[in-house]
């Protein structure tokens, strides 16, 4: 039963906070608004939930890639667990049904359809206590830029746009050789200061991919020299 001057819903909320109002060993939500006539809602919940989702913004490829691997790493305390679903599209408007549940890592193949630019994922978080949850640390995809529809390979050098771009995670740098080449990379910040640099390294033919060590968030612009050829391109750093 409600106090007087509480209700369950309210307009423009200026305040919300998390108490345990009814003594029943929950934490219920609370809401105020000077705009609804100084009211204060309440949520009492009751229990919880043995199961909640959250989805990524749909991030854009660059291209129509050739699926690899999803792998994600999380804390699991006892009785709760972290599971995925993915899906994939060349219409952001309509990126169509999600996948099966993927309760361990693996690869993509067969489960994205082909030729698709965009792709969302969403993370299924279970825990059978409700003071107890598992925590999310960071989800990683691979596919190959060169996609799945059979090229010889780059007939030029190329340093490939990061996607997605702002990055949060795992940076990796995708480039594109002709042919066997000695390459080397350095990232500048926007004071032009060197924070990374991969000394030159000879590489075969083809698409290829190394990691970058961590960084601070911020603006970074990455270098790529490879005989007479330099590349530059520009990423973000989020948290």
């Amino acid at each position: 039963m409600l106090a007087p001057g509480v209700k369950q819903e309210v307009t423009g909320a200026d305040l919300v906070c998390c108490a345990d109002v009814d003594g029943n060993g929950s934490s219920d939500i609370l809401a105020s608004s000077a705009i609804d006539g100084s009211t204060v809602a309440w949520w009492n919940l009751g229990c919880y939930p043995d199961d909640a989702y959250a989805e990524s913004s749909i991030l854009f490829l660059g291209g129509d890639p050739g699926w690899g691997d999803v792998s994600w790493t999380a804390e699991t305390p006892v009785e709760t667990g972290v599971a995925l679903q993915v899906r994939a599209s060349d219409d952001y408007m309509q990126m169509g049904t999600w996948s099966d549940t993927l309760t361990a890592p693996g690869s993509l193949q067969g489960i994205l359809v082909d030729n698709a630019s965009y792709l969302q994922y969403r993370a299924i978080l279970e825990a059978a206590d409700p003071d107890t949850t598992p925590t999310l640390l960071d989800v990683t995809f691979t596919w190959d830029p060169l996609g799945v529809g059979g090229s010889e390979g780059p007939t030029t050098f190329e340093l490939l746009p990061f996607s997605p771009n702002p990055i949060s995670g795992l940076i990796v740098v995708s480039f594109g050789l002709p042919s066997a080449a000695v390459a080397g990379f350095s990232v500048f910040d926007v004071s032009g200061r060197v924070v990374f640099q991969a000394p030159a390294t000879e590489y075969p033919a083809g698409y290829q991919q190394i990691q970058l060590g961590e960084l601070a968030p911020g603006i970074y612009i990455c270098r790529m020299r490879a005989g007479s050829i330099t590349a530059m391109q520009r990423f973000a750093v989020v948290e």
